[in-house]
């Protein structure tokens, strides 16, 4: 670094809007390369799994690359300003921007200082919530977060992580550096981690809880999936979606003589507790002390 004393977030902020109004804040965050080969490389005969480990990092990939997409056009619609529609409340992101091409919203927020990075995701999720009100029903996917911080801590790495993974957003994590001289940062891409390693490639037979609807009706005898059986699973989906149902279906004819064709939908929802207690056992010591032990096990 080349100063003793990093830059406030205010000169960080200006340096950043004049980046992203010469359009090239994308051109200049490090190591992004490595991310979007990862998320790009598809290959037709690699049957994915229920890794833990794998759909931790697969998410958060996933995420970063959502945004990336998104930072090559963006037109910026406030700077430091509230999103709240409510007098005296102040909720004021750093900078958001839209993106008029992919139609999509996204917030910046800066943290240099470590005092306050904890409080990054809790202000990120007021700012998102602020924008739902201005623009009832917009989507997960139509607003994106990018946090740059100077200091990635465990706290603020699971934080984000998570958000990711298991609530399904899309949050760009950038590490900033200041270099040279005052007022010149470089950014680079950042990975977030919050999982430990267990090492288990597939989720045990005991947490799998599935349950079975037959269909009846009519329907043509032909190999593709009539409209209605889609429809009804694309909102079941969308409401599984919405509850953050961790989980999956399938759909599928059963050519028995007692059913003749008709389609099934196979539905399966994941115990975390199976879960739990199988890594327990496979690990042969406790996974965690005090009050899981106390209140699961007893």
């Amino acid at each position: 670094m080349g100063n003793n004393k990093f830059s406030s977030e205010k000169d960080i902020e200006r340096w950043l809007v004049e980046r992203i109004n010469n359009c090239e804040l994308y051109d200049l965050i490090k190591n992004k390369e490595d991310s979007l080969s990862i998320g790009n490389s598809k290959n037709i005969n690699f049957v994915p799994n229920f890794s833990f480990d794998y759909l931790s990092r697969k998410k958060n990939i996933e995420a970063s690359n959502n945004v990336l997409e998104t930072l090559k056009l963006l037109e910026i619609i406030s700077v430091d300003l509230s999103v709240s529609l409510h007098k005296g409340e102040i909720l004021r992101p750093d900078i958001v921007c839209y993106n008029p091409e992919k139609r999509v919203f996204v917030i910046f927020e800066i943290k240099r200082d470590k005092l306050t990075e904890r409080q990054a995701l809790t202000e990120l999720y007021a700012y998102e919530q602020e924008i739902r009100n201005i623009l009832p029903f917009i989507g997960n996917s139509e607003i994106q977060t990018v946090l740059i911080s100077k200091d990635w801590d465990t706290l603020l790495e699971h934080a984000v992580s998570n958000y990711n993974s298991w609530s399904n957003k899309n949050c760009l994590a950038l590490a900033i550096n200041e270099i040279t001289s005052k007022n010149n940062f470089e950014l680079s891409l950042k990975t977030p981690n919050s999982w430990f390693i267990r090492g288990i490639s597939e989720l045990p037979q005991e947490s799998y809880q599935t349950l079975d609807l037959f269909i009846n009706g009519e329907f043509e005898e032909d190999n593709y999936l009539p409209l209605k059986v889609a429809t009804f699973v694309n909102i079941i989906t969308k409401y599984c979606d919405r509850n953050d149902i961790h989980g999956f279906l399938m759909v599928w004819q059963d050519h028995s003589p007692l059913n003749k064709g008709n389609w099934v939908i196979t539905f399966c929802s994941i115990d975390p507790l199976a879960i739990f207690h199988f890594c327990r056992a496979l690990l042969h010591k406790p996974i965690c002390k005090g009050f899981f032990s106390d209140i699961i096990f007893k």
